[in-house]
């Protein structure tokens, strides 16, 4: 009789607490207004749904109170934070794909490419290697023709600094990433020098410092006090008088903050970290930062967002131009660059190719360009029309250029061309093969004896293209 009693208790307890379960959130949803964003996932939530007089209004209607429903049912926020929490510490599991859990709390950003280019899944091949070369050759010769000095500083991604902190699982079976190559291809042939290999740089002061907030995608402010300090030495061969500021105290009590890679893992409250806060020995009180005002200048801005126009601050004291196009990385950097230039104008979300007009227009002292690894791409994209100014611009400064030929010229120079068909194109010319060993001849002035010559081809094709030159 008793062991009756005491199953009929739990099977009351049971119902009890599954009743519960299925009213109280609903009680809640019922008494609370809606959410229009979730504080823990930071998206809009979705809002009850209109009524319409349609057809398909009934079925509309179910579809969005279901997502409606699954957004705002009571106490939704406190489950979805306590679900996270459960899969992170049981299982040490994510509750989002963008992060990967690591050991000791470190959290490493998973998307953009960055962990293909960690273990590595995809390098880069030698004709790329080549092509990025010379998108930064382009620009520092077109920079330096209008008196300009062009300043790369490429970041590596926060696993190529603090691998250890990788879960086990994670097998890297090359050591070279694709920031590793840009940096040894620079390196190996040496046409483009200026250029900090901000890894060295952070490997060298990482075993003193923290140079990555370990739940965050970025740098902590040791590691760009490291890089700031080697971006004023490298100025300083153009700019003398420029020297770096100096950390004149640390600030006693930590910050405790939690990065954005706990935030997308909605774990903010639990996983958070303390670092220290750098006070720096400044020297002027730089001016707010405010919206380029010459934007009607270009019409290039006519299709970017005003949130997304250049801004400008720097230091009344000084007298020269900067330009600084950076990522989420140079945020940072700002009030300490803005400190040694009379005008710096800082472009977080346009690129250099976007740009050019106000460059020409602006004529900088310096242009540095700061991109994360992960944002190569954009740091590295060609621009056929900033090399043809290029070309233009260097013809011009030669004394004793031979032959340049284009479509108006190609009759005077061209002698004879075999199965080959050649085409005026808006970038010089366009040459069709119309059958195998394609020739073109043409008649070339050699000059005084043993004297040395360059000759420069520019050849881009769409296909794999072999070219032999024969003199």
């Amino acid at each position: 009789m008793q062991v009756k009693l005491l199953k009929s208790k739990a099977s009351l307890t049971i119902c009890l607490l599954f009743s519960l379960s299925v009213t109280l959130p609903l009680l809640k949803w019922s008494m609370s207004e809606d959410q229009k964003i979730s504080s823990i996932e930071k998206r809009r939530l979705a809002q009850f749904p209109t009524v319409r007089n349609s057809a398909d209004s009934t079925r509309d209607f179910l579809m969005q109170f279901e997502d409606y429903f699954k957004d705002q049912f009571g106490f939704r926020e406190k489950l979805v934070h306590y679900h996270n929490l459960m899969k992170y510490k049981i299982f040490g599991v994510s509750s989002t794909r963008w992060v990967i859990p690591g050991k000791e709390n470190w959290l490493f950003f998973n998307d953009r490419g960055e962990f293909e280019d960690y273990l590595p899944v995809h390098l880069y091949d030698e004709i790329h290697l080549e092509l990025y070369t010379q998108v930064l050759e382009t620009r520092r010769d077109w920079l330096e023709a209008i008196g300009s000095h062009y300043l790369v500083v490429p970041i590596p991604n926060k696993a190529e600094i603090y691998g250890e902190y990788l879960p086990d699982r994670i097998k890297r079976y090359k050591s070279r990433s694709r920031y590793d190559q840009i940096i040894g291809k620079l390196q190996e042939n040496g046409r483009f020098k200026d250029f900090i290999d901000v890894k060295r740089v952070l490997l060298s002061v990482k075993n003193q410092k923290q140079v990555y907030l370990s739940t965050d995608t970025h740098w902590t402010e040791d590691g760009f006090q490291a890089v700031y300090e080697q971006i004023i030495r490298h100025l300083q061969t153009h700019i003398p008088d420029i020297k770096p500021l100096h950390v004149r105290a640390v600030r006693k009590k930590p910050r405790t903050i939690s990065g954005d890679l706990a935030v997308m893992m909605n774990l903010s409250s639990v996983l958070n970290e303390q670092t220290s806060s750098l006070i720096w020995s400044e020297r002027c009180a730089i001016r707010e930062e405010k919206v380029y005002a010459d934007i009607n200048n270009f019409g290039v801005f006519n299709a970017v967002s005003p949130a997304e126009y250049p801004v400008v601050s720097g230091c009344s004291d000084k007298e020269k131009k900067a330009v600084v196009i950076h990522d989420s990385f140079g945020i940072l950097l700002r009030p300490l660059l803005s400190q040694h230039f009379g005008t710096v104008i800082y472009s977080h979300y346009m690129e250099f190719n976007e740009l050019t007009e106000m460059i020409k227009y602006e004529k900088p002292d310096v242009v540095i360009d700061l991109r994360i690894a992960r944002n190569f791409d954009s740091l590295l994209k060609y621009d056929q029309q900033l090399e043809a100014e290029t070309l233009v611009l260097s013809k011009n400064k030669l004394s004793n250029l031979k032959m340049d030929i284009d479509q108006y010229s190609i009759d005077e120079h061209l002698e004879a061309a075999y199965n080959v068909n050649i085409l005026p194109a808006r970038q010089g010319l366009l040459l069709r093969s119309v059958n195998n060993a394609p020739r073109l001849n043409f008649i070339f002035d050699e000059g005084e004896e043993n004297t040395p010559m360059v000759v420069e081809i520019k050849l881009k094709s769409q296909h794999q293209t072999s070219m032999t030159l024969y003199y």
